[in-house]
This record gives C-alpha cells, structure tokens and sequence, in this order.
C-alpha cells in the first residue's frame, strides 16, 4: 500500500520529494525501479529527517516500535499518520510519541497482492479513508483530511474503538470467513474437483483466503478484541440458518433467509 501511495503521491503532483524506507535493499530497488518513490535508505532516521510528512506503512505489529525507534528523528513541525488497518495500538503509541500531530489512517482499498511490484496509483481514488484521533477539530487532523481528499479518496473521521470494530465486522470477519470456507473445500472436495463445478460464489469466497498469511494473521490478532465480539455474532446467525435447515418445514429456512435479506439492506 505504501507504494501506491508514493504512486498516488506523484500522479497527484503532492510532495516534492518521495523517500522511501525499508530494511531490504531488494525491495527499495523495485521502488525505484517502479518510480513508487525517489531516494532510497534503508536508514530510518536518515528517512524522516527533513520530512514534512511521515507515512507508517508496514505490518500493524510492526509500526508501533518503528514510531518508538524513529522519534527523535522526526522534525518538529512534520505531520505522521499510517496505514494500518486496526488503530488501538498504534494511535495510542503515535498520540503518547508525537501528541496531536499524528493522526492514525486507514484507506479502505487493497488486493489480495502485496509489496512494491502490486502497486498502483489509482487504488485511493474514491476509497474511504478513515482517519482516527482524540483530537479531531484539530490542525493537524484537518491537514491531514485535506491531504486525503486531494488524493482523491474520501475522509471519514471515528473514533479508535468505532473504527476497530466496524472494521471488524465488514473487513476483518469476512476475512475470517474466507479462510474457515477454503479449509473447509480443501479439506472436503479439494480444489482441484471444487473448481470443476465452481462458479462466481465460489471464486468470490475463495478470493480473500489468497491473500498474504502473515499480513492478515498480524492484522487480525492486533483486533482480535473487537473480532471476537463479531465473530460470536456471525456464529449466532449461521447457527439460526443451521437450525432452520434441520426443520422439516422449509417456510422457517425461508422466513430467516428474507429476515436476513432485508437486515442487509442500507
């Protein structure tokens, strides 16, 4: 994701300079490679310290030390924010480092692919970006909005706990679901035989479990509070439908199918 965004950044004409850090020199060659970014470290504190804008965009287990180990490299007036998609952690971490001048983000966008060779410059384009903070009327949050809606995406402000659990719910569970569905093909039919008789549903399920292990493992342990409290609720509705299955009267199966269809209704 951070390298759409170094993409984005450029496309949209939004920052002088794009620097790019990483640990492995192999993926800041494809960077630059790519033009995603134009100077390359594997530095941290060389990268931050003549930003204006610093950008968190790693595994959500991993920004919280990395804000710790580059803290006293940070410029006094730049602006910080992420890209992570759970937000307890890692606002609390960058609101104790920097106070009101780190907004914590979550673009709403993603594909199952990841790192530099993934990137596009179009994957924020009309997104929700949700941008969480305690203070949220202040100049940094609205800088930061701003800075959002000029890349094309659409700002929505929430609180810590509002975004983790909506999150949660259309993000993260269906993640869950993907996964607990191809354990349960693999392990049944197999693939190779499922995909005989597929169609559209299947691929559509099958979709999200190709997405990267350890990323969504870290994503959903770090939200693992408000995941649990979903997760019990998906099962509650999945036990009805069970329930009216095993009734030899269809009119009960139908009549939670429509309660169902209309609760999905905006």
């Amino acid at each position: 994701m951070g390298g759409s965004l170094g993409l984005a950044l450029r496309e949209k004409g939004l920052a002088r300079e794009i620097i790019g850090y990483d640990p492995s020199q192999a993926n800041l060659d494809i960077a630059l490679s790519r033009n995603l970014i134009d100077t390359a470290t594997t530095d941290l504190h060389r990268a931050v310290a003549s930003a204006s804008l610093i950008v968190f965009a790693a595994p959500v287990s991993a920004i919280p030390p990395l804000m710790e180990a580059v803290a006293s490299s940070v410029p006094h007036n730049a602006l910080l924010t992420d890209l992570g998609s759970t937000k307890r952690e890692i606002t609390v971490q960058g609101e104790r480092l920097f106070g009101s001048r780190f907004v914590g983000g979550h673009p709403m966008a993603g594909a199952e692919e990841s790192g530099a060779s993934a990137a596009r410059p179009n994957l924020f384009q009309n997104a929700t970006w949700i941008l969480t903070s305690s203070t949220p009327n202040s100049e940094p949050a609205q800088k930061l909005s701003d800075w959002v809606s000029r890349l094309g995406a659409k700002p929505v402000a929430m609180t810590v706990e509002e975004h983790d659990f909506a999150v949660g719910l259309v993000s993260h569970l269906p993640h869950l679901m993907s996964f607990a569905f191809a354990g349960t093909v693999r392990g049944t039919l197999g693939v190779e035989r499922a995909g005989q008789v597929s169609a559209g549903s299947y691929r559509d399920m099958m979709r999200v479990s190709v997405s990267a292990p350890a990323l969504w493992a870290d994503i959903l342990y770090t939200n693992r509070e408000a995941l649990l409290v979903v997760a019990e609720k998906y099962e509650a509705h999945l036990n009805t439908l069970r329930k009216a299955l095993e009734s030899p009267n269809k009119t009960e199966l139908l009549e939670v199918l429509k309660r169902f269809g209309e609760e999905r209704q905006p």
